[in-house]
This record gives structure tokens, sequence and C-alpha cells, in this order.
């Protein structure tokens, strides 16, 4: 068989909270992305779950400077109406 992807995102937990706690320490910028791209994952599955995309999503913005809130060609729709109502 071949070798999975370095890309390829590890399982989430089926609370997103869980997540979170994981990046406790870590650095904001690195906290924010991993719970950006959690959102999208949680969003964009077979068996999505928009309140846990919601949630990975609000944690990511929690801190954010204005320049995060600048809306990306790659933000999901979900996000973007989040980074709206932020501003």
């Amino acid at each position: 068989g071949s070798a999975p992807e370095e890309s390829t995102p590890p399982a989430l937990p089926a609370d997103p909270s869980e997540l979170e706690r994981t990046l406790e320490n870590a650095p904001a910028s690195r906290r924010r992305r991993v719970l950006a791209d959690a959102g999208d994952q949680y969003l964009n599955t077979p068996f999505a779950d928009p309140r846990a995309a919601i949630y990975c999503y609000r944690q990511s913005l929690a801190d954010a400077a204005p320049d995060d809130l600048e809306i990306a060609p790659e933000d999901s729709w979900l996000l973007k109406a989040l980074k709206v109502d932020r501003r």
C-alpha cells in the first residue's frame, strides 16, 4: 500500500473541546490554524458536525487580530460568516 500523505489530518475527537485542551500551551498562531483546520474538517466530512465546526472556528477567532479577520479565498462559507460577524 501507499504511505499516507503528510498533509493527512489526524482523526478528530468527537468533542472539539478535547482538541482545544491539547492546544492549551501551543503558540497562538498555531492554535488558531489548527482550530480553523479542524473546523474545516468537522464541516466537510461525510458525517459533518456543524456545531463542532462552529466551536472550532469561534475558538480560532477568539483572540484574532484584525488582520486575522480578513476573508481568505480558502475560508469555508461558515468561517467567512463568522469573520464578518466578528468585525
